[in-house]
């Protein structure tokens, strides 16, 4: 019994118990261990999964979301549109080099990197068209009133511009308000001369704020037209800061201020280059110099915001690409008038035969220049149905109507110099808009507090403040769609291209346009390339309009032609010029009423009306390509196609 004792003590030792609970073996530890890890990545790929999708989720949802908000917008001027105003596209490529013409591949190819650092493989052409139409409604400035709120420019018409904008550099936030360039109200947003403070879209120069695509902003402006003295019934009976109430000559509207807001005295570049407050003409009240309630010229902290060293940098009237303005003295009915006035080639004066000018040869103007007529006539274009390579040396009446409403543009086209859209925008006050230029924003407002830490010691002061503090504002207020990347608008007369040989697909409608790939067989996307009248019955580009006989039987249909739409014959190949332009205005000077060429517009067998009205596209494309701000490799594309109003 001792021994089994013994026996059963020694079982219970100590060290029997340590062999009892031997630790785990190096095997088993590395089995649990590759077991843990394996359950750990399985629940990370989990998450990530889980995580992935809710981004991804979050980011169709945001992009749903700005899809619809577009499309809502868009729509709502599209379909507001007036053929009362004009419409012009402008379709073109960002010019990387800067030398006007479209290079796809080679050394100096326009390809834009999406972002910085994009490798060269990735990056592409971009397109950054222009459109620019008018619509009637209801609307307001965006400019903060200086008195009361019932003291705003308000109108019934507007034009609505669509493009990218340009930004300029942004002020260093460590210098002070005296070192800082403010907004001028007359600032063409032309570059200055040196290449490297060419800040244009794509240009690649050092601290350029707009070289990579996700920089871009897709605009929207809209520019009030309200004639003068429209505001005359609400000027502010009291004191303005400095200005006295009896004042009425300060707040009074002039050619240069609607409800005492900078307003341009044009929608025509060309005329406000030469019409402002620097300039004032006996035949329009401008006021004098000082005379504008909008006028900032304090010498103190704040700065000025009108540039009195007029040049090819600072317009003498307000500007529209200045981003700070979005009135126009003036209105559809006169818009109309110098459009089709100036085409005029009737003598309505003695020593005044024909009436041609462009909008830069009316800067100035002078009591020598008779104003347009409310008639019209034009002598028709000759051999209207021709394939031309440019324009005739002479222009013509519809070459006056294309200066025009070219000249109705922010920013001049980026055309290479020689090129037929250069030469139609360099007539008078137009040759100082430097081509391709956009008209400025800013996305926040900079500087915004520096400004409202400022102390003002007088009357004067506190209004040169308020009006730096909505020049800031409306830098922002045109906005639409930041990182927008490409924008892309193409239109139709509504040809359908039945047997699929341009598209691959029969029964597509086809579009007019450059084209992405101008080797490949077929476009997918629909478009033909620019339009080109066709003889051929059913073929493509044979669009003609029905004509009536004074005796009342239809004549042969009168052909539109590229000749009415773009000037000259364009082409989308490398090395033809980046930037073309479409027009559609009020009559159409190729139709010639003269139906048997006698000289006499009266036979039965001459047309029933003296003019046709413009063909108008029947529907109009869109697409509007952005970028992810979170995920920079990211781009979505939102496609609208719009019908336009019956012309």
């Amino acid at each position: 019994m001792n021994a089994r004792l013994l026996a059963n003590l020694a079982s219970t030792s100590p060290a029997s118990n340590l062999r009892a609970r031997r630790g785990f073996t190096l095997l088993e530890i590395l089995v649990a261990l590759g077991a843990v890890v394996v359950v750990a990545v399985g629940l990370a790929t989990i998450f990530r999964s889980v995580g992935d999708t809710v981004s991804a989720g979050r980011r169709l949802s945001r992009q749903n979301q700005i899809g619809k908000l577009l499309e809502q917008q868009l729509r709502a001027d599209v379909e507001a549109m007036t053929a009362d105003g004009f419409l012009v596209v402008r379709q073109q490529y960002a010019d990387r080099d800067a030398d006007g013409v479209l290079d796809r591949t080679g050394n100096n190819a326009d390809r834009i990197p999406l972002f910085e650092g994009q490798e060269a493989d990735r990056q592409r052409l971009r397109r950054s068209d222009e459109i620019l139409f008018f619509r009637k409604g209801t609307f307001q400035s965006q400019r903060a009133p200086l008195a009361d709120e019932s003291w705003r420019a308000k109108s019934n018409e507007a034009m609505i511009y669509y493009g990218h904008g340009q930004r300029r550099r942004e002020d260093d936030p460590n210098s002070g308000l005296l070192n800082v360039q403010q907004p001028k109200v007359n600032d063409s947003n032309n570059p200055a001369a040196t290449a490297a403070d060419d800040v244009r879209l794509g240009r690649f120069v050092d601290d350029n704020p707009n070289a990579t695509a996700d920089a871009w902003s897709l605009l929207r402006k809209t520019t009030l037209l309200v004639p003068i003295n429209s505001s005359e019934g609400t000027l502010p009976a009291g004191a303005i800061y400095d200005i006295n109430a009896a004042d009425i000559d300060t707040k009074r509207d002039k050619e240069s201020q609607i409800a005492g807001q900078p307003a341009a005295p044009s929608i025509f570049r060309g005329i406000n280059r030469g019409m402002g407050p620097e300039y004032p003409n006996t035949q329009f009240p401008y006021g004098t110099f000082d005379s504008h309630v909008w006028l900032s010229n304090n010498t103190g902290p704040i700065g000025g915001n009108y540039e009195t060293a007029v040049g090819p940098e600072f317009m003498a009237g307000p500007s529209l690409a200045s981003g700070l303005v979005d009135i126009a003295t003036s209105s559809l009915a006169e818009i109309r008038t110098q459009v089709l006035g100036y085409a005029d080639t009737r003598a309505t004066q003695p020593g005044f035969a024909p009436i041609f000018a462009m909008p830069g040869e009316l800067g100035l103007l002078s009591p020598a220049f008779p104003p347009p007529s409310a008639t019209f006539s034009f002598t028709p274009v000759a051999n209207p149905t021709a394939v031309p390579v440019s324009r005739p040396g002479t222009y013509e009446s519809l070459d006056y109507m294309h200066g025009w409403m070219s000249n109705a543009f922010p920013g001049r086209a980026g055309a290479a110099n020689g090129s037929d859209q250069f030469n139609l925008d360099s007539v008078g006050f137009g040759t100082d808009d430097i081509a391709g230029v956009r008209p400025r924003y800013m996305p926040t407002a900079e500087r915004l507090y520096d400004l409202l830490s400022v102390t003002p010691g007088n009357p004067e002061e506190s209004r040169d403040l308020a009006n730096m503090l909505a020049d800031r504002r409306m830098l922002q207020s045109s906005v639409l769609l930041s990182n927008c990347t490409e924008f892309i608008v193409e239109w139709t007369f509504g040809e359908v291209d039945a047997d699929g040989s341009v598209t691959g697909t029969p029964g597509s409608t086809i579009w007019y346009g450059p084209r992405e790939d101008p080797t490949q067989a077929t476009a997918t996307d629909g478009v033909f390339g620019y339009f080109a009248y066709n003889d051929t019955d059913g073929a493509i580009g044979n669009v003609k309009t029905d004509v009536l006989r004074r005796d009342g039987t239809f004549a042969t249909p009168h052909a539109v032609t590229s000749r009415l739409i773009y000037g000259l014959t364009p082409s989308d190949a490398d090395g033809e010029p980046i930037s073309v332009t479409s027009y559609f205005g009020y009559v159409d000077p190729t139709f010639n009423p003269d139906l048997d060429s006698n000289g006499d517009v009266n036979d039965a067998a001459d047309a029933a009306q003296p003019t046709l009205p413009w063909r108008w596209p029947s529907m109009i494309r869109m697409r509007v390509t952005v970028s992810d701000p979170i995920e920079k490799e990211l781009e979505s594309t939102f496609e609208y196609v719009f019908s336009l109003p019956a012309k």
